[in-house]
């Protein structure tokens, strides 16, 4: 493991107040890994787990706030049917002042405009169907996923984690911000040397 590994490690012990063995980190492959690793040091508090629900409450009456039927505002609604191109930064800032949390960037949405090309599907050479092809659709779980790992330290109380979930979320929020990784580009089943580049 190497400085970006140790920092990282180092970083990890201190947030949560755990030691981590050097036998622990050298089985720490995946972003998973190190949930699982620190998950299992930690004594849980199941009563807190209102901070998802709570965030997506307010999310959802910010929308509607904007306009938009209560019925739309699912967890599975991408945000690019709630947010219209044009609106974009005036709702994200909306958005961020509301809830007084750090957003990620909103260049991670793709409106991407659709063609002829991008939606044929066939079979035997003939058209079936359409199907509108993006590079990834990003939903409001998501977003509030986003938003928990990047504002950990004022939603999350460190010293009474109440699950799994809240782990994660951590752990995803200090490799955003101690290893300068975009949190977009941060997932449960990525090698922390392949794919996110700390080695």
């Amino acid at each position: 493991m190497g400085l970006d590994g140790i920092e990282l490690i180092c970083d990890i012990e201190k947030q949560f107040d755990i030691t981590i063995t050097d036998n622990e980190a050298m089985c720490m492959l995946t972003v998973n890994d190190i949930v699982n690793v620190v998950g299992l040091k930690l004594s849980m508090y199941p009563e807190n787990t209102f901070i998802y629900k709570q965030l997506f409450l307010k999310l959802k009456d910010i929308f509607v706030s904007l306009g938009l039927k209560e019925e739309y505002v699912t967890i599975n609604s991408e945000i690019i049917s709630l947010i219209p191109k044009e609106k974009l930064d005036e709702y994200w800032e909306h958005i961020k002042d509301k809830l007084q949390l750090k957003l990620p960037e909103n260049t991670i949405l793709n409106y991407i405009p659709v063609t002829e090309e991008d939606v044929k599907v066939k079979i035997f050479g003939k058209v079936v169907y359409k199907k509108n092809k993006r590079i990834r659709n990003y939903t409001l779980h998501t977003l509030i996923n986003y938003i928990i790992s990047l504002n950990y330290k004022k939603l999350i109380d460190l010293s009474k984690i109440s699950d799994r979930y809240e782990v994660e979320r951590v752990i995803c929020g200090i490799i955003a911000d101690k290893m300068y990784i975009d949190i977009h580009e941060i997932e449960l089943e990525y090698q922390i040397v392949r794919d996110l580049g700390i080695d």
